[in-house]
């Protein structure tokens, strides 16, 4: 038996984990994907890479990221992207945003910081958690899906206490098949909801009409099709050749998400980016590649935190969709559920952002 499950390993679990495992507890991350970091997601392709998920890292008004944010650009994991982003205006003209603050990238990509953040965690992927039960004795029994059908599953596992840092809807569907689980956690999870976010990657050949751009991306807050472009390659000092990133709007998302052929959805979308830039070529991508994320970004958030309970067995719930939206709030999502967790065992002191510095100090 292990004594905290935590399924999850985006900037929630991480961060939760993290706390918990430098305290001395034993820890074990459970993830559905091939890697970690959840939206923190690089995609590699045709020997480039692009963020298919988080667009970039910048603070919070409150602060809750500088001091994360200084530790990872002082070790060189990210750098300066850009301090503003161009917007597309309801006349059709490009301005640049007075949303003026620093953009920070990766020079490998957004994961390599999700990698960074997950050093030293015992980190089970493809591990999809499909049933949770409690035992007499009060403790979680947890049982897996098979990775692909032709693979036998995961043995089940026991934990004495559950952290669920995944998607409010997700929670949800394991919790729910659950008869004593308080009505009113169910409920404030069953209010949480999340807009969907088709994200499409294309690569091109260099070409003279992507030459010298004057942007590095552009928001589009009232665009039917398109929320987000981003000139990917920009965020690298010698890029190879050009690649663009788009995000669908949400509306797009829903009407498209489950097409039978995503490539026209793609399609759809980088015509729409290139006839807002003016640029043909757009629509001639070398490559294409398409990302669904039915969990993007937090339309209704839950007001506190985290989510917790002790019946049947303590169990938590954290992440992005806790007290706000975007990564600022999965981290203090993520301290929130690993101080929870630690009054529920033995209050042990917890390090909080030194344990940042002390993963610098195992990787030197």
């Amino acid at each position: 038996m292990i004594e905290i499950a935590i399924v999850g390993a985006g900037m929630a679990g991480l961060t939760c984990a993290q706390q918990l495992h430098q305290a001395g507890y034993d820890v074990v991350v459970f993830d559905k994907s091939r890697g970690v970091g959840g939206r923190m997601a690089t995609r590699r392709a045709q020997g480039t890479w692009a963020d298919h998920g988080l667009r970039y890292f910048e603070d919070s008004p409150e602060g809750d990221l500088t001091a994360l944010l200084s530790l990872l650009r002082d070790r060189g994991l990210i750098h300066p992207w850009t301090d503003h982003v161009q917007e597309l205006g309801p006349d059709g003209q490009l301005r640049p945003s007075r949303d003026r603050h620093p953009r920070y990238v990766a020079a490998l990509g957004i994961n390599s910081v999700a990698k960074f953040l997950a050093t030293g965690l015992t980190l089970h992927r493809e591990h999809r958690v499909s049933a949770i039960a409690p035992t007499p004795a009060g403790q979680w029994h947890l049982t897996f899906a098979p990775p692909t059908p032709d693979v036998q599953a995961p043995d089940p596992v026991l934990a004495k206490i559950l952290v669920l840092a995944i998607p409010a809807a997700q929670a949800l569907d394991l919790l729910a098949p659950v008869p004593q689980i308080p009505g009113e956690s169910l409920a404030a999870l069953e209010a949480v909801t999340f807009d969907p976010c088709m994200t499409v990657m294309a690569g091109y050949r260099p070409h003279p009409t992507l030459e010298n751009l004057d942007w590095q991306a552009i928001a589009l807050p009232q665009d039917p099709l398109l929320s987000w472009i981003s000139l990917e390659s920009s965020k690298r000092s010698l890029p190879a050749a050009p690649v663009l990133v788009l995000h669908s709007s949400p509306s797009f998302a829903a009407e498209n998400f489950d097409a039978p052929n995503l490539t026209e959805a793609a399609h759809a979308l980088l015509q729409r980016a290139a006839s807002v830039l003016q640029i043909s070529y757009w629509q001639q991508p070398d490559w294409l590649q398409v990302h669904r994320w039915r969990y993007a970004i937090p339309q209704q958030s839950h007001h506190d935190r985290a989510l917790a309970a002790t019946q049947p067995a303590p169990w938590i719930c954290g992440g992005d969709w806790c007290g706000g939206e975007g990564l600022s709030s999965a981290y203090r999502s993520g301290f929130a559920m690993a101080h929870q967790v630690n009054q529920w065992l033995e209050g042990r002191p917890l390090k909080g952002e030194q344990a940042w510095m002390d993963l610098v100090s195992e990787k030197l």
